[in-house]
């Protein structure tokens, strides 16, 4: 251990340290308070001393948005400070104390060194304020990671924010955030989720230019089935259906652009009827 060399050479600049007997019968009273108060006296040299100045932080973050300077410097790492008065867990709440941040651990390792590692969260969607956007991670906090604001690749989800109580507003994004969970495990990508004021869930797929009236949320697994089973009946034509209601629980009721109903029963009963051929073919 690297710390028996630097206590022997320590002793010849200490002096007065007292003697604690340890053994495995009695204990001397006077020689252990006489150590005590040595060493309480000699402990202010031993923390000062140059062999436990923090020389080296190693930072492991999972994101380039915060680099490892900001990072120690939010956990108060700054070097030459004494690895005795790094307080570990005092330096770990300052870094979760970040929105996006979803857990750290700040270790000492002495005589001289500091590792942190930092885990970030792991946004499911993504929102919009005034102030630009924000990113939500699958339990409903909302945040932004440090650095340059990124527009990602997310669902939004819009409109929960405008709604009247705070209670309300979680309690909204919550369903909505169970919504694309079910959507993602059907395989249904999702452009926009948008909450308007009556709290009616419309949703816009990703590869459709169709609007998605989905009813109660608690249903959000049989709405997300009825609408992958519905969209890929659908007929490839975009603009003819403009919009999919799926606020009944048995059904998908489709509303088409003017002229376009035909059109659709149409092209359903082509794609049904190529679907029948096949298992024919197959079963011959």
């Amino acid at each position: 251990m690297r710390l028996r060399p630097f206590l022997r050479k320590l002793k010849s600049d200490i002096s007065g340290w007292g003697r604690i007997l340890l053994g495995v019968g009695a204990v001397s009273l006077v020689a252990a308070a006489a150590g005590y108060g040595s060493f309480a006296h000699a402990l202010p040299r031993v923390v000062d001393h140059p062999y436990f100045k923090l020389k080296t932080v190693r930072v492991a973050c999972d994101t380039d948005s915060a680099t490892a300077e900001s990072l120690a410097a939010r956990a108060g790492l700054y070097a030459g400070t004494s690895l005795w008065n790094v307080d570990a867990e005092r330096a770990t709440a300052e870094l979760e104390s970040a929105d996006w941040v979803r857990s750290a651990r700040v270790s000492r390792r002495f005589p001289d060194r500091v590792s942190v590692n930092v885990k970030r969260r792991v946004a499911v969607a993504a929102t919009m304020s005034d102030s630009g956007p924000y990113l939500i991670d699958g339990s409903g906090v909302v945040y932004r990671e440090e650095g340059a604001l990124r527009y990602p690749d997310l669902p939004y989800i819009t409109g929960w924010n405008e709604l009247g109580s705070r209670s309300a507003q979680i309690t909204t994004l919550y369903n909505a955030l169970g919504v694309l969970a079910a959507l993602s495990d059907e395989g249904v990508r999702v452009s926009e989720l948008h909450i308007d004021h009556d709290r009616n869930f419309w949703l816009y797929p990703d590869s459709w230019t169709v609007a998605v009236k989905l009813g109660d949320a608690a249903e959000s697994k049989l709405q997300a089935k009825t609408l992958r089973m519905t969209l890929e009946r659908l007929p490839e034509a975009p603009g003819v259906v403009e919009e999919i209601d799926l606020s009944f629980p048995d059904r998908a009721i489709l509303r088409t652009a003017k002229g376009g109903r035909d059109r659709v029963l149409s092209m359903l009963a082509s794609r049904e009827a190529e679907t029948r051929a096949r298992g024919l073919n197959d079963r011959g």
